[in-house]
């Protein structure tokens, strides 16, 4: 599903391959010769300093993650569910008063179209590490929230924050159930960006309702769904930069 088929997109610079490129950069500023624009795919824009993040052993991103999920979302067009923006998780963390979670993030849910989707997926960053936390049911009293993570830990403040938020936008007694999902580990400690997407893209496929059935199925015991999950392709570096130079190229 990782194809070229935007019009929309604006390319101005890119080289040949991300070596080329300089290190990566945690700030927002991007004045410097060093840091150029390489790339405006709808609101996000790709500096070459963000480019510097494919590198193997790097870890992603929040600006290659967004553009990759953007680009996937446009690919499979309409689905029952909708994939965040990193900017939500880092908005409810920075939240000061717990009570505001809701209050503080309403504009996210203003144009309707949440209320159509059975399920949500926001990408959480956690101290360099990603992963996804998907919300099953999202609409009702009791959603199922489920954390899938590539480098699994026992503790997850992060669910504690969507839970409160899910406890403030519907006034649910509990907020939902938690279920730490079994999912592919990733082989290295800086894999986790292609991993947190391979999870978002699962969710976007017709593989969705099976999955989520099988894996919630209190009597399974024979699988843990391993076997569906692989069925969607991880990205490598390499197949995110081609892309890149692609649009470069369909543009030039």
């Amino acid at each position: 599903m990782f194809e070229t088929n935007e019009n929309r997109n604006t390319v101005i610079d890119i080289p040949d391959t991300v070596d080329d490129f300089h290190t990566c950069s945690e700030t927002d500023e991007h004045t410097t010769e060093d840091n150029s624009l390489i790339l405006l795919y709808g609101r996000i824009s790709i500096y070459s300093n963000d480019i510097d993040c494919l590198k193997e052993g790097q870890f992603l991103n929040d600006k290659i993650i967004d553009f990759v999920l953007s680009v996937l979302r446009n690919g499979y067009g309409e689905n029952q569910t909708y994939v965040f923006d990193s900017m939500f998780f880092i908005k409810l963390r920075d939240i000061q008063d717990p009570k505001k979670y809701y209050s503080e993030t309403s504009r996210w849910f203003k144009n309707g179209v949440l209320s159509s989707k059975n399920i949500w997926v926001v990408p959480v960053c956690d101290n360099y590490h990603w992963y996804d936390i998907a919300i099953i049911h999202p609409e009702t009293v009791r959603p199922q929230v489920l954390v899938m993570d590539s480098w699994k830990r026992e503790y997850y403040e992060s669910v504690d924050i969507v839970k409160e938020f899910l406890k403030q936008k519907f006034n649910a007694e509990q907020g939902g159930d938690i279920e730490g999902i079994d999912i592919p580990q990733q082989k290295n400690s800086y894999d986790c960006g292609l991993h947190v997407i391979r999870s978002a893209e699962l969710f976007m496929t017709e593989l969705a309702p099976y999955y989520i059935s099988l894996i919630l199925d209190p009597e399974n015991e024979i699988t843990s769904g391993h076997e569906i999950y692989e069925k969607v392709e991880i990205l490598t570096r390499s197949q995110i930069v081609r892309y890149l130079i692609d649009l470069f190229k369909e543009q030039d």
